[in-house]
């Protein structure tokens, strides 16, 4: 279970590590299941920096959000769409495709293939406190 946040504060949170950020990456749940939160958390990120990249992980396939309201003005704040349903059963962990049936979309040209195909499957991060923070597509095999 996740933490309401107003979208307010997650900017602040933004603010205060900004010259330590790339951007954001935004997954599961099911982020357009929340469309207006979606939309407003992005054009909130875009406003306060334009230059913060976003990546949005989603469970529809590319197609299927046009049923999804306000999706296009979502998708103008998105710099790469990973699309698709996770299948177990076609892990795949490279390139931020979790499985061989999900899709990368590239909606701006702040990021190639290349890019995403040099990404780590998973980081781990060591904070100043000593807590050990996992992440990435293939963190479940640490």
């Amino acid at each position: 279970m996740g933490h309401v946040k107003p979208i307010g504060s997650i900017i602040d949170q933004i603010a205060r590590t900004t010259s330590e950020l790339e951007g954001i990456t935004v997954s599961g749940g099911e982020p357009f299941q929340q469309p207006l939160a979606l939309a407003g958390l992005l054009g909130a990120v875009r406003t306060y920096d334009p230059n913060l990249t976003a990546i949005v992980f989603t469970g529809y396939r590319r197609e299927e959000l046009a049923q999804v309201p306000n999706a296009d003005q979502i998708l103008a704040h998105i710099d790469v769409l990973i699309a698709g349903r996770y299948v177990p059963t076609k892990h795949l962990a490279k390139g931020l495709l979790g499985s061989t049936n999900q899709t990368r979309h590239l909606l701006t040209q702040r990021y190639s293939i290349a890019d995403l195909e040099n990404l780590p499957e998973t980081e781990i991060i060591v904070t100043a406190s000593g807590k050990t923070v996992t992440t990435g597509i293939n963190a479940r095999s640490i």
